[in-house]
């Protein structure tokens, strides 16, 4: 970029002081799976003697950018072949693609998960399944297609929420909770507030775990410089009690700035396939409810770009 000097702004800043500068590159643990497939492959044979020939087993694919997603999801519905079951795959991302059934399809065209590179049908819609009421009191809803297969793979990312605390965030609970929940499911959990959405996401898992054929979830978590990092094959009946260890798994392996405060942050690029808000606030601090902390405290921050995605 070409600096001109002599202008306007030279003339209004000609007195104010600039601070000497440094430049600081940082460097994260960066441990990484090498072969997704086969670590997959390894972690679903625990749960082999679930699938039977001829079983439908649909696996859930969401709406965020999780690195290599497609070849998680490729590689999920190859071991379910392998096994003699028939695999589709269903959208789960809540009401993202203009709450449409043609917009999810889209959206996971985007991350290259098609009926031509999955091997597989792709079923979606925006019809639900009536659960009941979690103990929290909220309805419980599911895709229909999900429902009324003969098994369920919830495949997901599990990482730190943007907008609120609690034991289980983004991740397997909220993926059965707003994912699978669709449009209805997503506006329920989010129309009680962000002050109560820590305690609705595991109820509603914990009610839809009970009620459907949840036969496992497959979590990936991601280095700091978002790779594949950790891949592991959770059963049904561990969900609740697992995901809280691997959300602190998430956090260790999260990035975070060189300083802690800072007057002003510069973010080269914001969009909505980094975080639901353009930026990650566990990372930037700029966060936009009450109910989540942390990343770096900041006076003012400024969005050079939109990415590519937005």
């Amino acid at each position: 970029m070409e600096i001109k000097r002599g202008g306007v702004v030279s003339e209004l800043l000609k007195d104010v002081y600039i601070p000497r500068m440094f430049r600081a590159e940082q460097s994260f643990k960066r441990e990484i799976i090498k072969d997704i497939r086969l670590k997959i492959f390894d972690e679903l044979s625990l749960f082999k003697h679930k699938f039977k020939p001829c079983m439908q087993i649909a696996i859930t694919a969401g709406s965020r950018g999780v690195a290599n997603v497609d070849i998680i999801t490729r590689a999920i519905v190859d071991f379910v072949s392998a096994q003699g079951a028939v695999p589709f795959i269903v959208t789960a991302m809540g009401s993202h693609g203009g709450a449409t059934a043609e917009g999810q399809l889209e959206i996971l065209a985007g991350y290259n998960i098609t009926p031509e590179s999955m091997g597989c049908e792709i079923r979606s819609s925006m019809e639900v399944v009536d659960l009941g009421v979690s103990e929290t009191g909220q309805p419980v809803f599911m895709d229909k297609n999900a429902y009324n297969a003969d098994g369920i793979i919830v495949s997901c990312r599990v990482k730190p929420h943007n907008a609120f605390r609690g034991k289980y965030e983004s991740g397997i609970c909220k993926m059965l909770a707003v994912g699978l929940g669709k449009q209805k499911g997503a506006e329920r959990v989010h129309a009680d507030g962000m002050d109560r959405i820590a305690l609705n996401i595991p109820a509603i898992a914990k009610a839809a775990i009970s009620k459907a054929k949840i036969l496992c979830a497959v979590a990936c978590i991601e280095n700091a410089y978002d790779e594949t990092a950790y891949i592991e094959a959770v059963d049904a009946e561990d969900i609740l009690t697992r995901e809280p260890e691997l959300l602190k798994l998430a956090f260790k392996n999260m990035p975070s700035l060189l300083v802690k405060e800072c007057d002003v942050l510069i973010v080269d690029e914001t969009g909505k396939n980094y975080s639901g808000t353009g930026v990650d606030p566990n990372i930037t601090g700029t966060f936009s409810t009450p109910y989540a902390t942390g990343g770096v405290k900041v006076q003012r921050t400024c969005f050079l770009n939109l990415s590519e995605a937005d």
